[in-house]
Parts: structure tokens; sequence; C-alpha cells
């Protein structure tokens, strides 16, 4: 990233509650702009209980946690920087820091009981990019009028095919070269 780039929220495509099209297209945007893809990862937050505690995220009350069963967020890591964070649901700025997003938004590992500690499965972008498959199922009880604009996003390459709920079942191996880690605060 060059000292003059910015990023505004309101530039990205971005639908409620659809975390992980949100961070695909985002991913996508990112990579044209000229960010090497290997400056990029994403992360798939969730736990074996469906029940991950975050902190300021907008559909909340400020102060308040709120569980998700999954949530996408994508890292940023420029060779000559410290990790971004971006996440289009949470109250913090967009993007943030590594270490104030994660102090300010997950509670301490320690603090929870053993099935609420949060995972992590970390995907390279060209991975995520070629390989990510999402037919909406897990939101049919939305309305369409609430579902993206766009066609579901189907994997690039359909042999390395990965469904989403593959992505957030954390104790499931999946082809590919991702890997899952349980979280605790680590500076990087």
């Amino acid at each position: 990233m060059n000292s003059t780039q910015t990023f505004n929220k309101q530039d990205y495509l971005y639908t409620a509650m659809f975390c992980e099209e949100n961070i695909w297209q985002l991913c996508n945007t990112l990579i044209s702009t000229g960010i090497p893809t290997d400056e990029l990862n994403i992360l798939f937050l969730s736990n074996a209980s469906k029940d991950t505690v975050i902190f300021n995220q907008q559909f909340t009350d400020p102060g308040q946690a709120i569980s998700y069963d999954y949530h996408v967020i994508l890292k940023y890591r420029p060779d000559n920087g410290e990790s971004l964070v971006f996440d289009f649901d949470t109250r913090l700025p967009f993007p943030i820091d590594w270490n104030t997003y994660q102090q300010a938004s997950f509670p301490n590992p320690v603090s929870l009981p053993p099935g609420l500690q949060m995972m992590i499965r970390e995907v390279a972008a060209d991975e995520f990019l070629r390989c990510f498959t999402s037919d909406r199922s897990h939101m049919a009880h939305l309305p369409m009028s609430e579902h993206p604009d766009y066609d579901c996003i189907i994997a690039s390459d359909p042999q390395c095919s990965i469904d989403l709920k593959d992505y957030w079942q954390m104790d499931k191996t999946i082809r590919g070269t991702s890997r899952v880690y349980p979280y605790s605060y680590v500076s990087t």
C-alpha cells in the first residue's frame, strides 16, 4: 500500500448479512487496484458451537457483543507495514490495524468456556477467489430483496470448489492450503 492509498467503505460492494460475499468482492477489487494477492488473507471466524462472540459490530448496540454462527473478514499485510483488517460490519474504522481490531472486537479467549472460544480458518486470497462457492442456502430465510443483486458466487476452478459451510466448519478438513487455529491475541 502506498502512503496515499485510502480505503472508503462506501466505495465497495456491500450487502448486509453476506460477509463472505462482501469479502470475496472486496478481495477482487483490492487485487484489481494492484494490491498483491499474497498480501491478502481471508479469516473465517467461528467455533464448534456456532456461537462466536464479537464486539463493536453494527448489528447490536454500542458496547454490546453479538453472537454470529460465523463471520468473515479480510486481513491485509503489506510487506512494509502493519496488518490491516477490513470488516464491513464493525463500528471501528475501515480498515483498522489488526492489533486494535482484535483488542476491541474479541473477548479474551481464557474468559470464555471452551465451546465458545473462537477458531480462525485462514485462507489465502488467491485460493479463496478461485475456490469459494456459495449457493446462499444458509440465508434462504431472508426475502430475495435482501440478497445481493448479483449472481451467486461459483468457484472459478470447479476442481477445487469449496462451499461456504465447509469453510466455517472449523473441525472439518478441506482441500487446499487453509489452516485452522484457535484465536489467541497475537501482535502482528
